[in-house]
Formats: structure tokens, sequence, C-alpha cells
């Protein structure tokens, strides 16, 4: 994603919300309708404010897994953005069996996302989000019993270490059935919630 000048104003002026992760971010369909998870967080915390949408589809935090997020041009473009908030959901792919073979190294590589956006000249505010519920049927891999039992623990073990807010989406959605169509992904009243849970913290 890149960012014309017109949306580049004085820096001091402006706030700026990098938000990284996987589809759930990206929106699929929903991004193109204006409606993804990024695009109404940047509607509710309206002016003095730019959100970019840095989600990329199947990431994984893990280095070796299928599609590691720090090797996709999203990654790149979100550091070359200097933000002043990054909010980072990734977990969901990694619980995929053909990712979670390498469980050993997700939480190392996890912080080591987490420390390429803590070292930006920027010294942006990060929160780690926790990965929301996987409900089946689904048509995908992703394993909600892993994501609760290990992906979740991890996470809260590197947002203490570091001293990061944590945006609880498992909470958020763990009732919330009915906004997940597929299983894995929210619909559009999802990706309204899911802004309003973020907002409702990074507006603190």
């Amino acid at each position: 994603m890149t960012f014309p000048d017109s949306l580049r104003p004085d820096p001091a002026a402006v706030r700026r919300v990098a938000c990284a992760g996987d589809s759930i971010t990206e929106g699929n369909e929903l991004a193109d309708r204006g409606k993804s998870y990024p695009a109404r967080l940047g509607a509710l915390l309206g002016d003095g404010w730019i959100v970019g949408n840095f989600g990329k589809r199947r990431s994984t935090a893990l280095r070796l897994g299928d599609c590691p997020y720090r090797d996709q041009p999203e990654f790149a473009e979100a550091l070359r953005f200097h933000p002043d908030i990054v909010v980072l959901a990734l977990g969901t792919n990694d619980s995929k069996p053909i990712n979670w073979i390498h469980a050993a190294d997700f939480a190392q590589d996890y912080d080591a996302l987490v420390g390429a956006f803590a070292e930006l000249p920027s010294r942006p505010r990060i929160f780690v989000c926790l990965p929301p519920p996987s409900f089946l049927p689904s048509r995908f891999t992703v394993d909600g019993p892993v994501i609760q039992a290990a992906v979740i623990p991890a996470i809260k073990a590197v947002a203490t270490r570091r001293a990061l807010p944590l945006i609880d989406l498992h909470a958020a959605f763990e009732r919330r059935r009915e906004h997940f169509p597929d299983g894995v992904h929210p619909d559009e009243a999802g990706t309204l919630l899911l802004a309003q849970t973020v907002f409702a913290h990074v507006r603190r």
C-alpha cells in the first residue's frame, strides 16, 4: 500500500496507525467496499488520524510458516509508514497444522516482529491482538483449540515481557459466531465490532 502526498500532511499534526496482520486485517472482499476493520477504525478516529491497512492474507508470525509476514511487501510498507501506533494481529494462520509444526519458534518469531516495529525512529506504541476464535465448521485448517491453548498464551507472554497493551479479540468474539460466516473471517458487522474494540484501546 502506498500513500499519495495528499495523505501525507504535516506529520506533527497527524497520528498514524499501522494495522498489521493477516486476512482478518486485510478484509478480503470487504476491503474493496471500504468495510475492512482498518477502514472503519479510520472513520471512528476521524480527523487528525491516518490508518494504514497492512494486512496480508495467509500471513504468519512464524518465519518458517507458509506465508511469513516478514517476507511480505506489506510488512516493509508498514515500517516505511513510520507509524505512531501499531496494531499487530497475527497468530490465526500460525495455528494451521502445516505451520504449527514450528510451534517452538512462535514466541521468538512473534517477538522479532514486535521488535522490528519497536525499533522504528517513530517509536510507536504497539498494541498486540489476541486472535479471534476460529469457529467450526470452517473450510480452512485454522485450529481454534491451538489458538486458545497455545497461540494466545505465547502472545500474552511476549506482551508481558515487553510491557505492551493487549487487545483481546478472542474474548470480544467468543460468543459472536453469527459474525463469522466462514468460521474464521468476520462479516461486515464483525469488522465494525472489531474496529470499535481496537478504537476503545487506541483512544485511551
